[in-house]
């Protein structure tokens, strides 16, 4: 086996979170819809075959939000079929999900 199908296939999967992220999300429950990824909200998404990591970059103002970002962040990933475990963590490294 080609050693480099392992690796495209995380990329693409990578590639398909950051688009089902990109999907604006309104945190407030105002209306107030952003992109998570245009907002600069989600740091590092690591994949390993069916595993995701991300971790979330909240500024302090963003705390009030952390469990429902996390949540929708979840939900969102879980709809893709080819990933089975995620992990959420926030930038100063809680985990959260």
């Amino acid at each position: 086996m080609d050693g480099g199908q392992p690796q495209l296939r995380d990329r693409m999967l990578r590639d398909a979170i950051v688009e089902v992220l990109r999907d604006t999300f309104d945190a407030s429950g105002h209306g107030d819809g952003i992109s998570l990824v245009d907002a600069g909200l989600i740091g590092q998404i690591t994949v390993a075959d069916d595993r995701v990591r991300v971790d979330l970059a909240l500024p302090p103002k963003w705390s009030p939000f952390a469990s429902s970002l996390a949540t929708e962040v979840q939900r969102r990933i879980q709809a893709l079929p080819e990933v089975t475990l995620i992990e959420i963590t926030i930038s100063d490294g809680r985990r959260l999900l």
